[in-house]
């Protein structure tokens, strides 16, 4: 059985075995961040050039796990500018220019280790199953005679995983500045071609974040 259909229930079990380890009083945190997603490999790179965005997350330590390990989850969101391709017609010598733009919503959740630490620096990383929505359009566009059109627009909802790594530095007692590096990938999308038929794909992403994190007690 491949990896990727074994994933999110090995991520269940995890999460349902974590859960029971949460302490009323935990020490957790809540971080808000900026993001720039960038395309990785020839699928993704042929589709869009890098955007940018936003989300947040919550970590909650588990203290039979001496709090180095947390659950985690949250969301972010993307704009990834337009990809432009050009394309000529061979008898006319007509050009058309086709522009390919993507929006990218994630929901994740997950697990990480590290980042508990009473130290000024504190590195972490972790692995989040995520429900990844993305919407692709394209649209054409004729210079010669000026007109334009939607080639063919698509939406999809798939399943994906999340490596990250990270490091925040403490900058007071409960306030620290979090960056760090994603790689995310998708289980498959379909998207429309040039020709107005669809094609599927599993682009991949890296999500570089910079962020402000702030450490709380629940409840106060």
């Amino acid at each position: 059985m491949h990896l990727r259909t074994r994933l999110p229930q090995v991520l269940f079990v995890l999460a349902c075995v974590c859960m029971a380890g949460v302490p009323a009083f935990a020490e957790s945190r809540g971080t808000f961040y900026a993001l720039m997603l960038d395309p990785n490999g020839s699928e993704a790179r042929e589709l869009n050039d890098p955007g940018w965005g936003f989300g947040a997350e919550v970590a909650i330590p588990l203290i039979s796990t001496r709090e180095i390990v947390a659950l985690e989850a949250g969301f972010d969101m993307g704009n990834l500018d337009s990809g432009t391709s050009e394309a000529t017609d061979p008898g006319g010598g007509l050009l058309t220019v086709f522009t390919t733009s993507q929006d990218y919503y994630r929901i994740f959740g997950g697990a990480e280790v590290g980042g508990r630490s009473e130290a000024r620096v504190r590195p972490h990383a972790g692995l989040q199953l995520a429900l990844v929505r993305q919407e692709i359009s394209t649209i054409f566009f004729d210079p010669g005679s000026g007109l334009s059109g939607v080639v063919g627009s698509e939406s999809s909802t798939r399943l994906g995983y999340g490596l990250s790594g990270g490091v925040g530095i403490r900058i007071t007692e409960k306030t620290s500045i979090d960056g760090g590096m994603r790689y995310l990938k998708g289980f498959g999308i379909e998207i429309p071609t040039q020709d107005g038929s669809t094609t599927t794909v599993r682009p991949d992403y890296l999500q570089l974040y910079l962020g402000i994190t702030r450490r709380y007690k629940w409840p106060e």
